[in-house]
C-alpha cells in the first residue's frame, strides 16, 4: 500500500451527499461527514525525520490528514517524537504512536507514554489497511444502520480487521472499535 493508495480508497468509501441526507442528516452536518473522508495533498511535503520507508510516515509528511476521522481516531497533521515514539494520531485523548525500533503501532496513554494501553497493528501498512475495513464498516453503519444491528456482520468486520493488523494480538483495539 502507498499513500496515495490509501488516500484514494479513503475518499472512495465516503458515502455522497444524498445517501447521508437520506438516512437524515442535516445537510449542515453532511459536509463535516465528508470532511472525514479527505486528506489534501500538502503544497510543500513535512521534512521527514523519521522512519525512511513508512507508509503512514509517508502519507503524513505527504498529504494533511487532520480532518480524517474513522470512528474516533485521529491522524495528526504534524508529527512529533517522544524517545522511541513517533505520535502519529489519536483515540480520544490517548496517542497513536510507532514504535521506531520495532515499528509497530501502539495506543499509549496521554498522561505516560511509557503505559501502552493496547496494540493496534503490526506495522504502519497493516494498520491502514485495517483503518480502511473499520471506515468501511462504520460508513455501511451509518447508511444501514439496521442490518449492522446483527452481531454476525460485526463480528465479520472485527475479524477482518484484526487479521489485517496482524493477527489476535490487536483484538483489544478493534474490538472497541466495532
Amino acid at each position: 500500500m502507498t499513500a496515495e493508495y490509501f488516500v484514494g480508497l479513503l475518499a472512495k468509501m465516503a458515502p455522497s451527499k444524498e445517501a447521508l441526507t437520506s438516512v437524515g442528516f442535516d445537510y449542515r452536518f453532511v459536509e463535516i461527514i465528508l470532511k472525514r473522508y479527505r486528506c489534501s495533498k500538502r503544497l510543500v511535503p513535512l521534512k521527514k525525520k523519521y522512519l525512511e520507508r513508512n507508509v503512514l510516515i509517508e502519507l503524513l509528511c505527504h498529504y494533511d490528514c487532520s480532518t480524517v476521522m474513522i470512528g474516533n481516531i485521529s491522524l495528526e497533521s504534524q508529527l512529533s517524537q517522544e524517545g522511541i515514539l513517533i505520535n502519529v494520531g489519536s483515540v480520544e485523548a490517548d496517542q497513536l504512536m510507532i514504535n521506531e525500533k520495532t515499528e509497530e503501532i501502539i495506543l499509549v496513554d496521554q498522561s505516560n507514554f511509557n503505559h501502552v494501553i493496547c496494540k493496534c497493528a503490526q506495522d504502519a501498512q497493516s494498520f491502514l489497511e485495517a483503518l480502511l475495513i473499520v471506515c468501511q464498516f462504520l460508513t455501511y453503519k451509518m447508511l444501514e444502520p439496521g442490518r449492522t444491528n446483527n452481531s454476525s456482520v460485526s463480528s465479520l468486520f472485527l475479524e477482518r480487521s484484526i487479521e489485517a493488523a496482524g493477527g489476535k494480538d490487536y483484538y483489544d483495539f478493534y474490538s472497541t472499535m466495532l
